[in-house]
């Protein structure tokens, strides 16, 4: 029984003492972003990160698709580990300003792998992902919707872009 306690003891010790950890650098990718050696980067923290988004039409018509394309920058001069909690780098988030204030009403992707899924971002690197969203029939129309979108693990968004939503018309092919 003390033997057990013993080697817990020592595995333990060795864990918080950092015992076969790697202090090599993080390998970075062409792009940018960091995926070998992540717990050597700090965690990023609110404001360091600079989220824009493009789409290809403000106009949308129900039925057809908007391609959104998420650009994410590190604003620091050092390395930052984004702690995703899914298999999802980042969210796609559609708006409706309601009585309550605006209200998330469509996330994309609607479903991802709740797996841990940490990556990091070298210093003032950028970047991108696309998304194609259908239209769906459900999407409010005639009134003005804001479109988000949030990296997965950080707490800030891109600034909202307003869009618009219409129906299609019944002369359509």
């Amino acid at each position: 029984m003390k033997v057990g306690l013993f080697v817990l003891a020592v595995l333990v010790l060795g864990g918080l003492l950092g015992c076969g950890q790697s202090d090599a650098a993080p390998e970075v990718r062409t792009d940018g972003e960091m995926t070998e050696n992540l717990q050597a980067l700090l965690p990023v923290a609110a404001g360091e990160l600079a989220i824009d988004v493009e789409l290809s039409s403000h106009r949308l018509v129900t039925g057809e698709t908007l391609q959104v394309r998420g650009t994410v920058t590190n604003r620091t001069d050092y390395a930052v580990r984004i702690d995703s909690p899914t298999s999802a780098r980042f969210h796609v988030q559609l708006w409706r300003d309601t009585e309550n204030g605006w209200t998330i009403i469509r996330s994309y992707p609607e479903a991802a792998l709740m797996v841990l899924s940490p990556w990091g971002l070298a210093p003032g690197a950028t970047v991108a992902y696309g998304m194609v969203l259908p239209v769906e029939p459900d999407w409010p129309t005639h009134e003005a919707l804001r479109l988000t979108v949030k990296v997965d693990g950080y707490a800030d968004s891109s600034e909202p872009v307003v869009v618009t939503v219409f129906p299609a018309s019944k002369d359509a092919p």
